[in-house]
């Protein structure tokens, strides 16, 4: 993560477990075991250990070794590690920190992950060792394509802090890495933002200050702002002198944005200044670095067939997923552009399968630049039919991440398999400005321009206090609470959502707290109820207000102390789970009628999500249907469509904009897009949620539930009569399921 693998400070607190007696023997089976020895940047460590003597670990050689750490390559810092065996609990905390910030920096991803994992472990609550390792373990699986563990555990660092981060060093660089997650995601915008709150928390002298600047560079150069890019790498060499060890990245960066102004002569020259000031002192990842970048000159010169050299060797030393993960997705798409060069289709089509599998994992502007090059070579062997499929996918990439300069290359293939295609209605649909997506393990998906909505559930995710979301029906509440599940450090725990509104009133104690064995007749079994179901995760209470008083306040007690009864039990039973509340209204008002207890919204007040309707945002309704279009095996929706969806009120919500998408891709071809003509017939002249009429104003004296149903039943009635009595179409109209419309009808007491 940049700044995060400098190590600041000794603090042990973790077990670091040696095998064996304190002799050469064991130290060198234990390193074998770990895998340090197993790879050939190891070599030079297996030397050094063979002939060097083995070192006491104590005060004076852990100040050795910390003056050295990032003076020289990683494989010769592990080497001169190798030489000391620790004693004790402390000295091996220190040994293993060390070693695994240097595996990091070499691009041992997995192999020092354990290390870190066990630092983080044991270390002391709220230390500056505890969150900077998980931090860097946060890293790593950024740099393996894990974006959403990587987030999580970035998140749960920052939400534990430390007690002691000077010049707020930590605080900085986690979000350095929050926003790297999102310039990898193509959330460029936003990612320039988090690089500038970064760079507000440091000292300008700060060691973090060019990994920022770097992040922000390429985030610029991405997104097209090239002057912007300039800036900030002119910036990062004003600094060169004091942070040496950092600078090589911005070279790299330098590089980059000079290429891409096409100053081919210039880029060659930075990159040979590179390579000399880092001589002597470049990490066998380093050198990976620079003849990727060779490769790169020798592309733009036109001299494909010396890149194809170059490349191939850097593909034979680095795995998905395993060393030098990172650099595949790269690797893979240059080498296919100097395929592509050499008019070898068949050999370019196969590096350009390589590198949209490892771009999608890992760098999603390498994921769409391949899938250019994908269509590219499917025009030049004459299947017009998959080159449209690649250039789709890469236009509904583009629909929601902001690379300007290579949506104009993908525009410019796309001419030449469409030369009469003139941009209008039946162009795919593209969004310029910053779409935030956020996924679950179900594939479902949160995406909204909102960019305060997307902030404010990573921050909820990010600790432990209760949540509660209002919103109305259709508004994606529900999507939400999982959002913040899922990217909590409980994502590994059950999630229970508990629908209140459908717990019969009479069961619903026995639902919630379970029941013991004879407490009523036919109780011929203990039961455990669907609060205990969610112990060390997540309880979901979708609809809380439907719930009776009596059952608010013993939901209270769950909440505050984490404490229950199942029914016929005398002796409470403890829950250790997270609480997030959903409503279709608004909570303060609901204190004030009676139907939510104050003293419970008041402990469920901590985090407070309100998610407005689409009307109110009617930003999101491309970007949404474009995600549901492409879900449903399309390729997503045409501009036409989507200005004709941004044209409705939808009183259902995104609830219905996704029923009425997914109707109208029903009768699309799989891989085309959506376009006007088929949304057309599923879109009605819808009333809103509760049109003024008599009825509405003729509420009784019953209280909220009553009023609440008689409301509902007007509004059923006036569906019903505008459908001519069919229940399809009034339950269509309404932009619910017919399952949904007779469950209303039978709540309301509509008989039918």
């Amino acid at each position: 993560m940049g700044g995060l693998c400098q190590p600041q400070g000794d603090n042990p607190g973790f077990l670091f477990a040696f095998a064996g007696t304190p002799d050469f023997t064991a130290l060198w089976g234990t390193w074998n075991t770990l895998g340090l020895l197993s790879s050939p940047p190891r070599e030079a460590a297996r030397e050094t250990m063979k002939t060097a003597e083995i070192k006491p670990f104590n005060q004076a050689a852990q100040a050795r070794i910390k003056a050295l750490f990032r003076t020289c390559p990683p494989e010769t810092f592990l080497s001169q590690l190798g030489t000391y065996f620790p004693r004790g609990t402390s000295e091996q905390a220190v040994f293993a920190k060390y070693t695994g910030y240097a595996l990091s920096d070499a691009g041992d991803y997995e192999i020092c992950r354990p290390y870190l994992m066990t630092a983080h472990g044991l270390s002391d609550n709220r230390s500056f060792d505890r969150a900077l390792t998980l931090g860097l373990l946060a890293s790593t699986y950024l740099r393996t394509g894990h974006r959403a563990r990587s987030t999580r555990l970035t998140l749960r660092a920052l939400s534990e802090g430390c007690s002691n981060d000077p010049g707020h060093y930590l605080e900085a660089g986690l979000t350095l890495n929050l926003a790297q997650t999102q310039t990898l995601s193509g959330n460029l915008a936003h990612s320039v933002e988090m690089c500038d709150r970064a760079r507000s928390l440091i000292d300008p002298r700060s060691p973090l200050l060019i990994p920022i600047l770097h992040s922000r560079a390429k985030a610029n150069l991405y997104r097209g702002k090239l002057p912007e890019a300039q800036a900030d790498c002119r910036e990062g060499r004003m600094y060169e002198a004091a942070l040496k060890q950092q600078t090589w990245g911005i070279g790299q960066m330098e590089f980059l944005v000079v290429l891409e102004m096409g100053d081919v002569e210039r880029a060659d020259e930075i990159l040979r200044e590179t390579v000399i000031s880092n001589a002597g002192e470049s990490s066998e990842r380093m050198q990976t670095a620079f003849t990727c970048m060779q490769g790169e000159v020798l592309n733009a010169r036109g001299q494909y067939d010396e890149a194809e050299a170059l490349l191939r060797e850097v593909l034979e030393h680095a795995a998905l997923g395993g060393r030098n993960s990172d650099v595949v997705a790269g690797a893979s798409c240059s080498l296919t552009e100097a395929l592509v060069g050499q008019n070898r289709f068949e050999e370019a089509l196969e590096a350009s399968r390589l590198a949209v599998r490892a771009g999608n994992r890992v760098d999603w502007s390498i994921w769409v630049r391949a899938l250019r090059f994908q269509g590219q070579c499917h025009i030049a062997l004459g299947s017009k039919s998959r080159a449209e499929r690649a250039l789709r996918k890469a236009e509904g990439l583009h629909a929601y991440t902001e690379y300007g300069p290579e949506r104009a290359r993908l525009d410019e293939v796309a001419r030449q398999l469409r030369p009469n295609c003139s941009r209008g209605a039946d162009l795919a649909w593209t969004s310029r400005t910053g779409v935030r997506r956020m996924s679950l393990s179900s594939g479902r998906a949160l995406v909204t321009c909102n960019t305060e909505l997307a902030d404010a559930i990573s921050a909820a995710a990010g600790t432990e206090l209760p949540v509660l979301i209002e919103g109305e029906t259709g508004t994606g509440k529900e999507l939400v609470a999982t959002l913040i599940h899922e990217l909590s450090s409980r994502s590994a725990r059950p999630l229970v959502v508990i629908d209140c509104s459908s717990l019969p009133e009479s069961l619903a104690d026995a639902e919630l707290f379970g029941t013991a064995r004879g407490a009523y007749t036919g109780a011929h079994t203990q039961r455990e109820g669907l609060i205990a179901q969610a112990d060390h995760g997540t309880v979901v209470l979708d609809e809380l207000p439907e719930l009776t008083s009596a059952l608010q306040a013993k939901l209270l007690r769950v909440i505050q102390e984490g404490l229950y009864r199942r029914i016929g039990e005398d002796r409470p039973r403890h829950i250790r789970a997270r609480f997030i509340a959903i409503t279709n209204q608004d909570a303060a008002t609901l204190v004030g009628s009676g139907g939510l207890r104050s003293d419970l919204f008041y402990r469920l007040n901590g985090h407070r999500l309100s998610i407005p309707p689409l009307r109110e945002r009617r930003g999101d309704i491309a970007p949404i249907a474009n995600e549901v279009a492409k879900q449903s095996g399309l390729d997503g929706i045409t501009t036409a469509a989507a200005r004709l969806l941004e044209g409705q009120s939808w009183p259902g919500n995104v609830r219905q904009l996704e029923m009425v998408v997914r109707l109208a891709a029903s009768s699309t071809r799989p891989g085309w897009l959506l376009g006007k003509a088929h949304l057309t017939p599923h879109l009605y002249h819808w009333p809103d949620p509760l049109p003024p009429s008599p009825s509405n104003h003729a509420f009784s004296d019953g209280g909220l539930r009553a009023n609440r149903l008689e409301g509902e039943r007007a509004a059923l009635e006036r569906a019903l009569l505008a459908s001519g009595g069919s229940v399809t179409k009034a339950a269509r109209s309404l932009g619910i399921s017919r399952q949904s419309f007779y469950k209303a009808m039978r709540r309301a007491g509509l008989e039918r």
